[in-house]
């Protein structure tokens, strides 16, 4: 959005929102983040709800699966 704003909006101040840009670290375990901490959130919006699942990479992408 910024990028269009300065491009195409006449705003060559607007800056970019990083608040919602997941990371992730291709790790064992595999970790990952988007958003607010639940701390942060719970600091800015009060009451949250809290939701957490677990992944299981596909073993056809897992380098130390072999077939047969």
């Amino acid at each position: 959005m910024a990028f269009a704003r300065n491009a195409f909006g006449g705003d060559p101040d607007a800056a970019p929102d990083h608040s919602a840009v997941a990371s992730a670290v291709f790790s064992s375990p595999p970790i990952a983040t988007v958003g607010l901490t639940e701390d942060q959130a719970v600091e800015k919006y009060g009451d949250v709800d809290v939701y957490s699942s677990s992944f299981r990479r596909a073993r056809g992408c897992d380098p130390g699966w072999r077939s047969g």
